[in-house]
């Protein structure tokens, strides 16, 4: 971890980094269709970190870190903000569901409590930096829910998009010790099977076949 991760986390004992005892956290990604600033069309994906959903509170998020990507590229990733920013602080409620930014309490704005690690540098461009990570800078506001949206990825519908892994450092609320998980999400055209084609097609046929 960073320098500053490492300051933002420095109250707790980093001896504790055992598994938790739930099944998570787990990566989750949604995606939605939406239209750039230019009216191009683009594929807007939501990346969560699932927690535990009979107690959501059971448990903070404190860091996302080591951001890596291990196959295909964020080359083609978008920012609708000014400053063409990772930063979620210059992602306003007007370009919102357009913008590419990371968050570590699911929000932008002002209001997000993300601090971007120093391995970010500026924060700007398309591509997150290797090793990179973003970190709660609000740590007296506990990030605790069932699910929480860590990343929002703009891209070109018919971008290929990329495959990467990241560690998460988080803790079970009211303790200090924290715990660690490495996870992995894709960001992908979602394209049918060849089977997956055929059965369409057989099943297209079958139904003219009925008429």
């Amino acid at each position: 971890m960073r320098q500053l991760l490492l300051t933002a986390l420095a109250s707790f004992a980093l001896a504790g980094s055992a598994a938790a005892n739930f099944t998570g956290p787990n990566v989750r990604v949604t995606s939605t269709e939406a239209l750039g600033l230019q009216g191009q069309p683009l594929r807007v994906y939501s990346v969560f970190l699932d927690f535990d959903p009979i107690d959501p509170d059971a448990y903070t998020l404190l860091a996302v870190y080591n951001h890596r990507v291990v196959s295909g590229s964020m080359a083609g990733v978008m920012h609708a903000d000014q400053d063409l920013s990772w930063n979620p602080t210059v992602t306003n409620t007007a370009i919102a569901s357009i913008d590419s930014f990371v968050t570590i309490s699911g929000l932008g704005g002002a209001a997000s409590g993300t601090a971007l690690d120093p391995s970010f540098g500026t924060g700007i461009g398309s591509v997150i930096p290797s090793l990179a990570g973003w970190y709660d800078m609000t740590p007296q506001i506990a990030n605790s829910a069932a699910s929480i949206k860590v990343m929002q990825i703009a891209l070109g519908a018919d971008d290929p998009g990329y495959t990467a892994s990241v560690r998460v450092g988080y803790k079970r609320s009211g303790t200090t010790t924290p715990l660690f998980t490495n996870l992995e999400y894709s960001i992908t055209t979602v394209v049918p099977a060849p089977g997956a084609l055929a059965l369409f097609a057989f099943v297209g046929l079958a139904a003219r076949r009925r008429r």
